[in-house]
């Protein structure tokens, strides 16, 4: 499995794309990920309607396995942004015929969205190899990108996770290749960066591996923009 390491938040504020991804997930073709998540899959059927006049995002689109699902669903316009060179050139050569989707290499962290502009915002486990401040800032440009009603699927690591440690706090440089750059999350935190938009659905989920009792732990989080 992927080792993982928590950021000690307030040695170093601006953290960009981690290169680990490119360099040692990636480019060594690991988590190369061929089939949509059934998270993704069953959230966008249950609260998105009327596709073919709606417009999606994905933070961290990686190989583009989640945007097949918007495809076959047959949103109007699909965009996906990574800032791993190789998965982007996957995803371009996996939807080169298809002309509402657009794959772009870039470093999330960095860019600014148009306002009012997706209906649907999708982050699967991205936002949350980032700092804080940068999850912050970028969750506050997605409500202002999101139009009136749209919404946003994010899932996020939990505290309770077995490579958080309560304990040790440090922080990974990108040239290190012991693991991703990490945030973990609690509830009050998550609700915090979260405060703008109307939760609609928040699910902590544990899974155990029996044989060596490692935890892992993920906040799912469906949130809406809206007048309260």
């Amino acid at each position: 499995y992927i080792i993982i390491r928590n950021l000690k938040f307030n040695n170093f504020k601006k953290i960009m794309f981690d290169k680990n991804w490119e360099k040692n997930i990636y480019s060594k073709s690991k988590q190369k990920n061929v089939y949509p998540f059934d998270w993704v899959v069953s959230s966008t059927n249950k609260y998105i309607k009327n596709y073919k006049s709606k417009k999606v995002i994905e933070f961290g689109s990686g190989t583009g396995n989640n945007l097949i699902v918007f495809k076959n669903l047959g949103f109007k316009k699909i965009e996906g942004i990574d800032g791993s060179t190789t998965a982007s050139k996957i995803a371009l050569k996996k939807f080169r015929y298809t002309k509402n989707i657009s794959i772009k290499n870039e470093d999330f962290t960095k860019i600014n969205l148009k306002k009012d502009c997706y209906d649907l915002i999708v982050d699967r486990g991205s936002l949350t190899h980032n700092s804080i401040n940068n999850i912050d800032r970028i969750i506050s440009m997605a409500y202002s990108s999101l139009k009136q009603g749209g919404y946003i699927f994010s899932s996020m690591f939990s505290k309770h996770h077995s490579s958080f440690s309560k304990s040790k706090f440090f922080f990974k440089k990108e040239t290190s290749s012991s693991g991703l750059i990490t945030s973990f999350l609690n509830h009050k935190e998550l609700k915090r960066i979260f405060r703008k938009f109307i939760i609609v659905s928040l699910v902590h989920e544990t899974k155990i591996d029996m044989k060596s009792k490692r935890k892992i732990c993920w906040w799912y989080l469906i949130a809406k923009k809206g007048k309260r």
